[in-house]
């Protein structure tokens, strides 16, 4: 069996994957076919155009989107990892939230008027940030095992 058949035969059975919508089997045996046809390309092995051109496109979408989850996992754990600080650093400062409190309710104020800074200033926006983060980290998880 020469390199090209064997390309030819992982498409086969990509395309057989797709039309049974199993993807991930699919997504592997189109890159298996694109690798091997990568490998064998100074040989000049004659394979058809269009289908390694949509290999190629299949490979580097499949790619792009780990690079991209990759990213957004990084950028996740820095806003939880602030996140955490900030918390361990209010908490070190306000030790003893019940007297602050007590002390709020004598004087008729609020916790907050004793403070020089709001605890978490765009603790919102962090929230926010974080979830639009992990909502689109899922679509693209889906995208790749759909």
């Amino acid at each position: 069996m020469t390199t090209t058949d064997k390309i030819l035969q992982f498409e086969e059975k990509a395309r057989d994957y797709e039309i049974e919508k199993d993807y991930p089997n699919a997504i592997k045996y189109y890159t298996k076919a694109y690798d091997l046809a990568i490998k064998q390309e100074d040989v000049s092995i004659v394979i058809p155009c269009g289908p390694l051109e949509k290999l190629s496109k299949i490979y580097h979408k499949l790619k792009m989107y780990e690079k991209e989850i990759e990213a957004l996992d990084i950028l996740i754990n820095e806003y939880m990892e602030d996140n955490r600080k900030r918390t361990e650093e209010y908490i070190a400062r306000f030790p003893d939230m019940e007297d602050l409190a007590l002390d709020a309710l004598e004087t008729n104020t609020t916790i907050l008027d004793k403070h020089a800074e709001p605890p978490f200033p765009g603790k919102t926006l962090l929230q926010y940030n974080v979830k639009k983060y992990i909502d689109r980290r899922e679509k693209l998880k889906h995208k790749i095992t759909k």
